[in-house]
């Protein structure tokens, strides 16, 4: 089977290029936050993925917490300003599987062998990158869901308690809210008290909005 393709826009911007596997909508659906949380509730939530990028959308503020990974299996603690119950939806984007593509439409794969476009999918539509707390109004009409690159920020005071007492430590999680095509972005404190004597600061707020209209 031959292989290989470019397509490219008038402004040269590519499309769809061999070289790189398009990141396709591999599944979605809703959890329900199950556990008391400091900001108000929280899931476990686990999936497969060897490239995955997990996209969340509420009307209630949300954020991610933690995530751990273990080979290709990965677990993210998502959270909500929501009571215990609150439901989000989820669209988890990964690579291409790696099946043939059956029917009508167009396929791309690499040197490697490897499926990187079946037009059967559903691709990410990135519509903005932000790295500010603030409120964002998209184009009306579309859906929209929220993927957390960083969302965690420990700041640390140049003010200590006293000698021994160590420095005021602030932990910061930014969270998002969408309603309709308006996402707000807010900094919640979830922690605060003495932390060591040091002068560490992790930035955080890296979030990409992406459309999910009929996915």
């Amino acid at each position: 089977m031959g292989y290989g393709g470019l397509f490219v826009t008038d402004f040269g911007n590519d499309l769809i290029d061999e070289t790189f596997k398009s990141l396709a909508l591999i599944s979605k659906g809703t959890l329900t936050t199950d556990t008391a949380h400091p900001l108000g509730s929280s899931k476990i939530f686990s999936f497969i993925g060897t490239h995955p990028l997990l996209a969340l959308q509420d009307s209630t503020p949300f954020g991610i917490h933690q995530q751990g990974l273990s080979g290709s299996n990965w677990q993210v603690e998502v959270w909500s300003t929501g009571a215990i119950g609150t439901v989000i939806n989820w669209f988890l984007f990964d690579d291409v599987p790696a099946v043939a593509p059956s029917g009508y439409g167009l396929a791309v794969w690499n040197a490697g062998g490897d499926l990187v476009f079946d037009s059967n999918k559903k691709y990410l539509r990135i519509e903005d990158f932000v790295h500010a707390v603030g409120t964002y109004t998209l184009t009306a009409g579309r859906s929209y869901a929220a993927i957390f690159a960083n969302g965690k920020e420990r700041i640390i005071s140049v003010s200590d308690h006293g000698s021994g007492a160590g420095w005021n430590t602030n932990w910061d999680l930014y969270g998002a809210d969408i309603d309709s095509n308006v996402v707000t972005v807010s900094q919640n404190n979830w922690q605060s008290g003495n932390g060591p004597d040091d002068l560490t600061y992790v930035p955080g707020l890296d979030l990409l909005l992406i459309d999910v209209t009929n996915f």
